[in-house]
């Protein structure tokens, strides 16, 4: 759909979305040591990205796959069965603030 304004280059009216925090219900989580380990790499992959500009798509993958200790080049991409978490981290660049453990409460 367009945006419900004329001129498409005025951004200011253009709806905004903003978030606080995530709530989900998910089947399984890995430790928060995991996710925030995934959180680093995927800061120092950002940071060298940005320190070479001039670096070439090939580039990139093959230093990811020197970050994560992986090589994808013959696995298929598969949509479902993902972590969620991964991927709010990795695609919208959240970032993991707090963490609530069953069993604990705070009340």
């Amino acid at each position: 759909r367009f945006l419900p304004f004329t001129d498409r280059r005025d951004l200011t009216m253009a709806p905004s979305v903003s978030y606080s925090h995530v709530h989900l219900y998910v089947d399984h989580l890995q430790s928060l040591p995991t996710y925030k380990k995934f959180e680093d790499v995927l800061n120092k992959f950002s940071e060298d990205c940005e320190s070479n500009t001039t670096a070439t798509l090939e580039h990139k993958i093959h230093h990811w796959n020197q970050l994560t200790g992986s090589d994808n080049k013959d696995k298929e991409f598969v949509a479902h069965q993902r972590d969620i978490v991964q991927q709010l981290l990795a695609g919208f660049n959240f970032r993991i603030t707090g963490a609530r453990y069953p069993g604990l409460r705070s009340d």
